[in-house]
């Protein structure tokens, strides 16, 4: 019984080593492959008055996140910035305070598309990752900025194994695993697969559905992203069938008159449009119109849009 229970602890020490080398190999192979995307997106130089104390640094930490929750991106990160340069001077540096302002930078970066920068970013991610939520983190980021940049297959390979990940931490239902589905669908959408991306897209449904409830708003967004695959693929049926669904909850949650809901009447209009059923067409196109004209006012693009339609029946 001692010589099964100590055989049993050596496998799982080789398989805690196992599992260290394979982490150190993805490491160096993200390192290795993207080098040229962080030798040439360097950040531009950042003055910081003076040295800084970890808890100046904190704030300035802080100061971004607010930032970053109001959509001030710019600002968000100058200040993000200047808490990494100054953190890099610091003689002790937490590695868990590391990854933390090198997410933050990351995601400051995804929003303002600054992909070859996210890029960079990510990788140092992956590179000093405390715990496979960092890794998933990063991969996934990657994901994005790759995606952003057109580069399909490096996107769906990254969002792949950020899957791979939450799967196997987080379980095959969780939240985040049907986050990175949709992630993964939509990838497949832009590369005019659009079965797969369905595939996908129902994935995260399912998962959704069971988790949140029928009538989240969540559930509502899948709806559309399956209904836009399929009027991209000219079943303009199956696509009116999934904006009713989303419609649905989108009136009963967000209230009659929100551009969401424009934007799914502008949907249904434009498939019965291609569909050449002009007068259900013009019905949908003209509660479009009317919610952007009184949400978004006449000059802006997707009331200019939907006028278009309408133009054309």
């Amino acid at each position: 019984m001692i010589e099964s229970e100590a055989d049993d602890e050596t496998q799982k020490e080789n398989n805690r080593l196992k599992e260290k080398v394979a982490r150190l190999e993805a490491e160096k192979e993200i390192a290795a492959r993207e080098l040229e995307h962080a030798a040439a997106a360097p950040e531009p130089a950042v003055v910081v008055p003076n040295k800084l104390t970890a808890d100046e640094i904190e704030e300035l930490y802080s100061q971004a996140g607010a930032f970053f929750e109001e959509g001030k991106y710019r600002e968000a990160k100058e200040k993000m910035t200047q808490a990494y340069v100054a953190f890099g001077l610091l003689k002790e540096q937490d590695s868990y305070d590391r990854v933390r302002y090198l997410r933050r930078l990351c995601k400051i970066s995804n929003k303002l598309q600054e992909n070859d920068q996210t890029i960079a970013y990510a990788i140092e991610v992956a590179i000093h990752a405390v715990k496979d939520a960092d890794r998933a983190f990063a991969y996934g980021l990657l994901g994005s900025a790759y995606e952003n940049k057109g580069e399909y297959e490096k996107a769906i390979e990254y969002n792949e194994k950020c899957l791979a990940i939450y799967k196997k931490t987080l379980g095959p239902e969780h939240f985040s695993v049907a986050i990175t589905y949709v992630n993964i669908g939509l990838v497949y959408k832009n590369k005019g697969e659009y079965d797969k991306a369905i595939g996908y897209y129902e994935k995260a449904l399912t998962i959704f559905l069971k988790s949140l409830g029928a009538d989240h708003p969540l559930v509502a967004t899948t709806y559309v992203s399956i209904g836009a695959a399929y009027s991209n693929k000219g079943e303009y049926d199956k696509a009116i069938e999934y904006y009713e669904k989303a419609l649905a909850i989108q009136l009963k949650t967000l209230g009659p008159n929100h551009p969401d809901v424009g934007i799914t009447y502008n949907n249904i209009g434009v498939c019965y449009s291609n569909k050449g059923a002009k007068t259900k067409a013009l019905a949908y196109l003209q509660k479009a119109k009317g919610i952007y004209l009184k949400k978004l006012g006449p000059n802006h693009p997707s009331t200019k849009n939907v006028q278009s339609w309408i133009d054309k029946l």
